[in-house]
């Protein structure tokens, strides 16, 4: 399975930590990585080889055009030529070993994947993880699709509404868990039981807003990091 993940992302301090431990896994496993982030760059902060922050403002469509901009560097710009773009965001740890099986199924044209949301008796991709083959992600990129009342939604109900007419969609839903025992605010010492079919994991403390760059993490965020090492050790044979 050849795949170039790409991270949507911003400065939040928790984030940032998770990014780190994300380049552990994809590096063991030879994954190109691209993050794309959403705000400012912090004062002082110098991007990495594998980040971008494409500039514009940061309300709707912006994310949505970022990642447009972001498959167009990948099949332009880097020397790779991946058969899946594979968009998650910050809090998604995905077993790539899983992912590996179920892709095997589906093929590698008109492919768009992921946890399902009902809508209006409409289909979206959760933005958690969002799986696209290179046909697809190519002409998502190419198109000019950017205009319409509906790109001023969610960026992954606008991926999703901009794709429809020529990708079958996927549904991930029953191969995907929320982990939100942080809300408990214990430490974890194992993980809770999943099933052994899991692709996709969303670790969420249930704290919404996020501290600046450079400050130190919430207990609550302590807690997401122990899950992602937890995560690691299990099923990447990765100690942190």
């Amino acid at each position: 399975m050849n795949i170039f993940v790409v991270v949507v992302t911003t400065f939040r301090p928790v984030f940032m930590k998770i990014n780190e431990l994300r380049r552990q896994q994809c590096k063991k496993y030879n994954i190109p990585i691209l993050f794309v982030y959403n705000g400012n760059i912090p004062e002082g902060y110098v991007l990495k080889p594998d980040e971008r922050c494409f500039p514009m403002d940061n309300h709707a469509p912006a994310m949505f055009l970022k990642f447009k901009y972001a498959i167009q560097e990948i099949y332009n710009a880097h020397n790779v030529n991946p058969d899946y773009i594979v968009r998650i965001n910050s809090r998604t740890y995905v077993n790539f070993e899983n992912l590996k099986y179920f892709m095997s199924y589906v093929g590698k044209d008109k492919v768009a994947a992921g946890p399902f949301l009902f809508n209006e008796n409409k289909i979206y991709l959760l933005g958690t993880c969002m799986i696209f083959s290179k046909d697809v992600a190519q002409r998502f990129a190419a198109e000019d699709n950017v205009k319409g009342p509906v790109l001023w939604h969610s960026d992954d109900c606008t991926i999703s509404w901009a794709i429809k007419d020529y990708a079958n969609f996927y549904d991930m839903t029953t191969f995907n868990e929320n982990v939100a025992m942080c809300s408990k605010k214990v430490m974890p010492t194992e993980l809770p039981p999943f099933s052994e079919k899991t692709v996709i994991f969303r670790i969420k403390s249930g704290v919404d807003g996020g501290l600046p760059y450079g400050t130190p993490l919430s207990p609550e965020e302590e807690i997401d990091i122990q899950y992602w090492k937890l995560l690691l050790k299990k099923y990447d044979d990765i100690v942190v």
